[in-house]
């Protein structure tokens, strides 16, 4: 997936160090001191065939600006599969350039090719520019901190029709 300039990809073990180093970001933006994601930890939890995430990345500007890590989760409520995104970043100097509208429509795509419903999520209630972006993309308040985007939000972000009636 690709937009002006920008490519929206599964991420490669190479690209550990440099995820590893927006993952510190988001949490010193989050008001934490350090991260424990290392560019090993990142290759060895996310690669092969016991990897326990998933990674998109957004490349622009010659290098990786943004990433989404994900993992399937089950609504036992939904009877349903979906993903659980634990973490969107797009570096500041690349925010509201469609970076995470783009990273966000990728994992959802991704969702469905692997039987997902829905994406759920957490966000902290004072990240405000968070907030607003998820409200654009359609996603839905579902306690204090938690998020999803569900039936027609879910098909409109990842560009899939809702499902037909079956005919009479």
């Amino acid at each position: 997936m690709s937009e002006a300039g920008i490519v929206i990809r599964r991420a490669r073990p190479e690209d550990g160090e440099r995820v590893a180093a927006m993952v510190l970001a988001l949490a010193r933006h989050e008001g934490k001191s350090s991260s424990q994601m290392t560019g090993e930890a990142f290759r060895r939890s996310g690669f092969g065939r016991r990897a326990r995430f998933s990674t998109l990345v957004a490349e622009a500007g010659g290098g990786l600006q943004g990433y989404a890590i994900f993992m399937p989760v089950f609504s036992v409520a939904e009877a349903k599969p979906g993903c659980y995104l634990d973490d969107l970043y797009v570096e500041p100097d690349w925010r509201s350039r469609n970076l995470g509208r783009l990273l966000m429509q990728r994992l959802a795509r991704d969702c469905v090719k692997r039987g997902a419903h829905y994406i759920m999520w957490n966000v902290r209630l004072g990240n405000a520019g968070a907030v607003a972006f998820y409200d654009r993309i359609g996603a839905v308040k579902t306690d204090l901190n938690c998020r999803w985007v569900h039936g027609a939000a879910f098909d409109r972000l990842a560009g899939t029709p809702p499902p037909q009636p079956a005919p009479a």
